[in-house]
């Protein structure tokens, strides 16, 4: 067959595929597969095994503690560059979520996932098959992560995913583009923070001033920690949970927060990054 005729027969075979699509993307958006929920990521991992193996590529299946299995399948092609597709299979919406259900609205799709990136995931799977259905799926050895912990830094995988990348010539990161067809060819690095802050209780109305109170000194430290946000250089800083002390008329002795900084380049980044720890590291007040 000419390039040509395979191209058609490629793009028939994916418009013949659209219902299963939607069936697919529909049983992956149902399940959670929020990043903690172990359970629910492995139903999605087992689900996506099936369908490698049903193309004929040899999948392995690599536990890790806390999160889901990590799913590396490969075809039968030796000869050539290879190359590495990478994919996840968490998302960020936890079980407790109401965004859990799969709906069709028009010309568009809603539900945990449906962008990033289980979206993704399908259109990847439909694509081998179609290689698959024109003999062309084994013209290049093609390695495929799928990890379970992206939406958290890919903490427990980036090992195998720096391992099979040093084998590889290319390397692809399937998720959503931007819009008018974007392709992202690099990303922020990313830092994650915890503040643990411990305080002095004391009665609010009888003993305010022997207490010390953990909420007004985290506050402190979210305000200067968000003042290093610099929309020129490029470094941005986010606080996504907060909690800490117990009831109004106690002064809280115990406070805690999670935050993240994002950073363009590796000068940006590490001064940032020494800034939270100088911020962190200032004489506490008295208790």
């Amino acid at each position: 067959m000419s390039e040509e005729e395979i191209y058609s027969k490629a793009c028939s075979f994916l418009d013949e595929g659209y219902h299963a699509s939607i069936v697919l993307l529909k049983s992956l958006v149902e399940i959670n597969s929020f990043t903690a929920n172990k359970e629910g990521t492995n139903k999605v991992q087992s689900i996506l095994a099936g369908e490698l193996r049903s193309i004929g590529m040899n999948v392995q299946r690599i536990p890790r503690d806390g999160i889901g299995d990590i799913l590396i399948a490969r075809n039968s092609c030796r000869e050539g560059g290879r190359v590495l597709l990478s994919v996840h299979a968490d998302t960020v919406h936890p079980p407790e979520s109401d965004f859990k259900h799969f709906s069709i609205q028009g010309d568009r799709a809603y539900g945990p996932g449906v962008h990033d990136m289980k979206g993704s995931i399908v259109m990847l799977l439909q694509s081998l098959r179609a290689l698959e259905r024109v003999s062309k799926l084994d013209a290049l050895p093609i390695t495929l992560i799928i990890n379970s912990d992206e939406e958290m830094g890919s903490g427990q995988s980036c090992d195998l995913i720096h391992a099979e990348a040093a084998l590889c010539q290319k390397a692809f990161v399937l998720e959503p583009g931007r819009p008018n067809d974007a392709l992202v060819t690099r990303r922020k690095g990313i830092y994650h923070g915890r503040l643990f802050i411990h305080g002095r209780a004391a009665h609010a109305g009888l003993h305010l001033s022997s207490g010390a109170s953990a909420v007004e000194y985290l506050a402190r430290l979210i305000v200067a920690i968000k003042d290093l946000t610099d929309f020129e250089t490029g470094v941005t800083t986010n606080f996504g949970e907060i909690s800490g002390g117990t009831v109004s008329n106690v002064v809280a002795d115990y406070a805690e927060a999670c935050f993240e900084l994002r950073a363009e380049d590796k000068a940006s980044f590490r001064a940032a990054v020494e800034r939270v720890s100088e911020i962190c590291s200032q004489p506490a007040e008295d208790g």
